[in-house]
Parts: structure tokens; sequence; C-alpha cells
């Protein structure tokens, strides 16, 4: 098999998925919430491509630290709408390895199969299956258990709620309708999931 043709965006010694990886964890613990990442392996002829005869160069791939519970997900463009496929990776899982590149090639077997069958839904079906097994990836749904949910919604929040009542936490990523009231003076309009006070406290982390 031919080795890929290079890009503009390639970097000597290493795989510009990899480049793209660092690049945005640089950026996110900079501060950034969402890293589209520009150095990537559909940026050329990939292997995946070269053996499922299919080109995702136009791909765009976006690394999220706003995604907590999904790892990764892949938005087909509406027909005439002239966006492109998108793959979006969660921030939450760049330090592990294996789950990293496992969530990467079941995102991008989405986009192979969106690409050679267009039109038809498949989902996690016998074709995304198959499609699974020719580029090297388990083929089944990936999604974290609601202890891992809990855990990296914990880890990632900006806002957490607490009751005086009965201590329940809530974490929040950003500043939405719950956290916005209680900003604004208005948390007697806000209440407790589990015991129903409206005695609550908000802290933002730095």
């Amino acid at each position: 098999v031919p080795s890929p043709r290079r890009s503009p965006c390639d970097l000597v010694g290493i795989n510009n998925f990899d480049a793209g990886r660092m690049l945005a964890e640089h950026m996110l613990s900079a501060g950034a919430r969402h890293v589209k990442v520009l150095c990537r392996p559909l940026c050329a002829s990939t292997v995946m491509d070269r053996i499922l005869g299919v080109d995702t160069s136009s791909a765009e791939i976006v690394i999220s630290s706003r995604s907590v519970r999904r790892l990764g997900s892949c938005r087909y463009p509406a027909p005439g709408s002239g966006l492109p496929l998108r793959i979006t990776i969660s921030a939450s899982i760049l330090e592990d390895d294996d789950l990293f590149w496992d969530t990467v090639r079941h995102e991008y077997a989405h986009a192979a199969v969106y690409l050679l069958r267009p039109g038809e839904k498949h989902g996690h079906d016998a074709v995304w299956k198959d499609v699974c097994r020719r580029i090297g990836c388990t083929p089944k749904s990936l999604a974290p258990s609601g202890e891992e949910t809990e855990r990296l919604r914990r880890e990632r929040a900006k806002y957490r709620v607490v009751c005086r009542v009965c201590g329940a936490e809530t974490y929040y990523l950003k500043a939405g309708k719950i956290v916005k009231l209680m900003e604004r003076g208005y948390r007697k309009r806000v209440r407790c999931g589990r015991c129903g006070s409206n005695d609550l406290d908000l802290y933002e982390r730095e």
C-alpha cells in the first residue's frame, strides 16, 4: 500500500491527529472550551480511507470540553446545507490513549458509512459493525456509565449548587438558566431536586 500523500499540515515525525490532539490539550488547559482541530489525519488520504474506498478529507474534527455525556459524535450535514461532516470527540478522554483512539475510529466508521451509503440510516447496525471490523474498531456503542458521566461532570464543572438543607450538590458546565437566576439574585425561584428547598448556595470555580 503506497504511503499517504503529505499535506501542508503534516509535521515531520508525528502523525497529524496526535499533533492536533496535543494542540487541543494545550488550548483547553489555557481556557478554551471548544477546539476545532486543524492538524488531523483526515487532511490527506489515509490508510482507513484507502481500505474502505472513501474520501473523508473534508470532514471537520472538533475536540470539545462541553461534551461529557457522550465520548464522541458524528454529525451528518443536511442535504443542501453546505456544511461538512463533523466528528466531535470529548476532551475528557484525551489522556486515555486506548479509549481516545477507539472513539475516533468509532466515529470515523459512522462518517464512512454515511459516505458509502448516502441517504441511508444505519446507526450501530450490521453495516456499521462491518466497517468497524475492517478498520480495527470495537463494533459496539460507546457511552460512559452513569457514574463515569457524573465524575466527568464534577471534574469539568464551572458551577456547583449546594442545598443547605439536605446537602445535595448539582454541577453545571456552563451558566445555564439555573445559574443565571442565582447570579441575578433570584435564588428563591430555584429549588433543590432532592428535597425541594430553595435555600441554595452557588459556587463558581476560578
